[in-house]
């Protein structure tokens, strides 16, 4: 009996180390940069994860429908703060665009930034403040883990406000 009982505590233990490890693996899992309408993080959120391939590209936000069943609207010149820190996931790299099909001004944003008002960014090829607020209307999130593209003429986050 004594033996059914320590093979049974093994066994409990066992389980729990396993349930208690992929709980952790998970908040390390798939790479996200999220989105939110409001500055400082506030209102409507949009989390974008990446695909298999390592990467995920919207091209047009305007068909990027806001996630809930009562709400009209999509997320087209909207964005007011980011986040490429992945919000308990895996961070990524971030480059958004001023225009539909990855056209107008390109800004990189790398992993583990956070931006909380998008009105105050200071960026390479600028002498003064530029602002993305309300004026993302295509992005490219890219895993850290994988071969990143080269983009020319995209501006790179020097600070923000």
């Amino acid at each position: 009996m004594r033996r059914l009982l320590s093979v049974l505590a093994a066994f409990a233990l066992s389980c729990a180390a396993l349930i208690c490890g992929s709980g952790a693996a998970s908040a390390a899992g798939t790479p996200r940069a999220q989105f939110w309408d409001g500055t400082g993080y506030q209102s409507w959120k949009l989390d974008k994860d990446v695909w298999s391939q390592g990467y995920a590209q919207i091209p047009d936000l305007s068909r990027e429908g806001l996630s809930c069943w009562f709400c009209s609207g999509n997320w087209d010149n909207r964005i007011s703060s980011l986040s490429t820190t992945g919000g308990g996931q895996s961070p990524v790299n971030l480059w958004v665009y001023t225009e539909p099909g990855y056209r107008g001004t390109c800004v990189y944003i790398p992993a583990n930034t956070q931006i909380s008002d998008l009105r105050g960014m200071i960026v390479s090829g600028f002498s003064y403040a530029i602002s993305l607020n309300n004026d993302i209307s295509s992005f490219m999130v890219y895993d850290t883990r994988v071969v990143q593209p080269d983009l020319p003429e995209c501006h790179r986050l020097i600070s923000h406000l």
